[in-house]
């Protein structure tokens, strides 16, 4: 991770947008897949069906998507959000403690506030107290 004025090393495959409902997750989602020229999946298109019930094949279909190579989607739905973060966050990857820990005691998080590359390394090698603001 840089800071806000370094351009990215390369340019994301797989990207997660977070926020709360009406936050602009569809929209934020949609304009990162058209800058990145890469496949947006609306998820809130998967999950509801007719009269906004939720569809059978929901599983599947982000099964389906999430192993493709490219994608931007919004991270939501508990069912699949742990599993969007596996094949999205390559932090999780290199520290799977760090997330761990955060799942378990924080399942509501919503808001990781990381502004530099020392915010990133505070937060990753030091408490979770302080680095993670839940929601107000």
């Amino acid at each position: 991770m840089l800071d806000p004025n370094r351009a990215l090393p390369g340019r994301p495959q797989r990207v997660l947008v977070a926020g709360t409902s009406g936050a602009g997750k569809t929209t934020t989602s949609a304009r990162i897949a058209a800058l990145l020229h890469i496949e947006h999946i609306e998820i809130d298109a998967l999950y509801h069906g007719p009269d906004w019930t939720p569809r059978e094949r929901f599983l599947t279909d982000v099964e389906e998507f999430s192993a493709r190579p490219q994608w931007v989607t919004e991270w939501q739905y508990g069912t699949v959000r742990e599993q969007l973060v596996d094949r999205a966050w390559n932090t999780h990857h290199k520290y799977p403690h760090r997330i761990d820990a955060i799942r378990r005691r924080r399942p509501d998080l919503t808001i990781v506030r990381l502004r530099t590359r020392a915010d990133i390394e505070r937060w990753v090698d030091g408490p979770l107290t302080g680095a993670v603001y839940p929601p107000t």
